[in-house]
C-alpha cells in the first residue's frame, strides 16, 4: 500500500518575501515622499542654514526654499546679483529607499520598528543637510568670481569638492542602506540565517 502521509511543504524563503514585499513599499514610500516634500525641503534647508551661519562672521546667509530648490540669499549680495540655488529634491529623495528598506522588514508598525526608523530618519537628515551645507560651500569657493578666488584656498576647493561629490555619489543612496543595516542587523540576519534549501519529499512505500 501506498503511505497517505502528505508531502511536508516547502520552507519559505524570508530573502524571496522582503524583496517582494519591498516592490509594494517602494510605491508606498514614494507616496509618503510626496507628501512630505514641503516639509523636507523647508527642515533640510533649514537645517544647513543653521549649520551655515553657525560658523559665519558676520552671519549673513540664508537659505530659502522655493519650487524644491534652496535659494542661496547673503546680505551682502548686491540686490541686482543672480541668486545661485541648489536643488532639494535631488538632495533628499534618498528618504524614500530608507522608508521602502524598512517598511518591507516584518511588523514595520512595531514599537520598536518605528523607533528604529524614527532614528534612522534622524541620522539621514544629518546627512541631507550636510549635503545642501557642502553644496552652499562650493558655491562660495568656486562660483562667486573673484570673491571666490579671495575667500577661498586651492586646498579648501579641493577638500569641499571631493566632499561634495562623495555625498553626491556613492554617499546619498548608501547612506539609507547603511543605516537600515546598523539598525536592523538582528532582523536582517535573521532573513539570511532563515533561508533554507527545500526539504526533499519522500516517495511512499509499498
Amino acid at each position: 500500500m501506498k503511505s497517505t502521509q502528505r508531502p511536508r511543504p516547502e520552507p519559505r524563503d524570508p530573502v524571496a518575501a522582503y524583496l517582494r514585499r519591498l516592490g509594494l513599499t517602494l510605491a508606498i514610500a514614494i507616496a509618503m515622499w510626496l507628501v512630505l516634500r514641503p516639509v523636507l525641503d523647508s527642515a533640510v534647508a533649514g537645517g544647513a542654514e543653521v549649520l551655515l551661519r553657525a560658523f559665519e562672521v558676520p552671519r549673513v546667509t540664508r537659505l530659502l526654499p522655493v519650487d524644491h530648490r534652496a535659494e542661496v540669499r547673503r546680505a551682502d549680495f548686491r540686490s541686482d546679483s543672480a541668486l545661485p540655488t541648489v536643488p532639494l529634491t535631488e538632495i533628499h529623495f534618498n528618504t524614500v529607499v530608507l522608508l521602502a528598506l524598512f517598511l518591507a522588514l516584518p511588523r514595520p508598525w512595531s514599537r520598536r520598528q518605528l523607533e528604529r526608523l524614527f532614528m534612522g530618519a534622524t541620522v539621514l537628515y544629518a546627512t541631507q543637510v550636510l549635503n545642501l551645507w557642502l553644496h552652499v560651500k562650493w558655491i562660495y569657493a568656486t562660483g562667486l568670481g573673484e570673491w571666490s578666488l579671495a575667500h577661498a584656498s586651492d586646498l579648501w576647493r579641493n577638500l569641499i569638492g571631493f566632499l561634495r561629490y562623495f555625498f553626491d555619489l556613492p554617499g546619498r543612496f548608501s547612506f539609507p542602506v547603511v543605516i537600515w543595516l546598523a539598525l536592523n542587523w538582528d532582523e536582517v540576519m535573521k532573513l539570511v540565517s532563515g533561508r533554507a534549501p527545500p526539504v526533499p519529499r519522500k516517495r511512499g512505500r509499498r
